[in-house]
């Protein structure tokens, strides 16, 4: 309510004036964006903490306080949050289908991006008030990498090796790191149980963690053998397998020949 007095004064010096009371009502404001706010989120894969509070970037001219009242320009206005996948394609997809979590209330993204969550995600945010108007932004989040240490997940089998005939192993199958899909490498690397080195007839080629060689007669009996894969990073996991060097019969040989007697 505005109170205005209106009066009138004639040549004589007469006047009269009046109160007039004007009720003036609230006409519905569209939300208003504020585009610099939706900057470029970053957070790491299996980060546990991360939150970004999207209405912050969003305003409405009918929640302020009126300057004379003191009240909410509208005390029935609201604002409801929405938010929406952006697809290469600029299609949409719901959040469901992503890490993301979102509270349409309050409008708070929360949630901890795994080792395929890695890379950008473009998001479409919507602001609706009471009266359905909607203004919508975008903004993207950027998930890095954490390294994850390669794991174990088929245990080597023990193997047989033939005196004096060529021996095999690929133990690959053994080991996998998730973080390969990234470019993260890896190296394979051996050693006796202990951490003794290889026996000179066996060695492992580090790019393909195949362990190869021929043994001899003297290599005949079992060996415990430490297999490690280590990625570009340092992180390292090992598995073990059990060699056995079967023998094969050698024929007797002359060493000294008899003299004729």
């Amino acid at each position: 309510h505005l109170n205005v007095r209106v009066g009138a004064t004639d040549k004589e010096g007469g006047a009269v004036s009046q109160i007039i009371e004007l009720e003036i009502t609230n006409s519905n404001d569209a939300p208003i964006i504020d585009t610099t706010k939706l900057i470029t989120q970053s957070v790491a894969e299996d980060q546990l903490d991360w939150e970004f509070k999207l209405s912050t970037a969003f305003s409405d001219p009918d929640l302020r306080i009126h300057s004379q009242t003191g009240d909410l320009n509208d005390p029935a206005e609201t604002l409801t949050y929405s938010a929406k996948v952006v697809n290469t394609d600029q299609s949409y997809t719901d959040l469901t289908s992503s890490w993301l979590s979102f509270d349409s209330s309050t409008g708070i993204f929360t949630g901890i991006p795994l080792n395929d969550d890695v890379g950008l995600i473009t998001v479409a945010v919507s602001a609706t008030d009471s009266y359905s108007e909607t203004v919508t932004g975008t903004f993207t989040i950027d998930v890095s990498n954490t390294n994850d240490a390669p794991v174990v997940i088929t245990p080597l089998d023990d193997a047989v090796a033939d005196e004096d005939r060529y021996f095999e192993l690929t133990t690959a199958q053994a080991f996998a790191d998730e973080d390969t899909i990234h470019g993260d490498g890896r190296r394979y690397s051996a050693e006796l149980s202990g951490g003794t080195p290889l026996p000179s007839w066996l060695i492992i080629n580090t790019l393909t963690g195949v362990l190869s060689g021929t043994p001899s007669n003297d290599d005949v009996g079992t060996q415990d053998v430490w297999v490690t894969l280590t990625d570009d990073f340092g992180a390292s996991v090992t598995d073990s397998v059990t060699i056995t060097v079967a023998n094969t019969n050698d024929a007797p040989v002359l060493v000294t020949p008899v003299g004729n007697r």
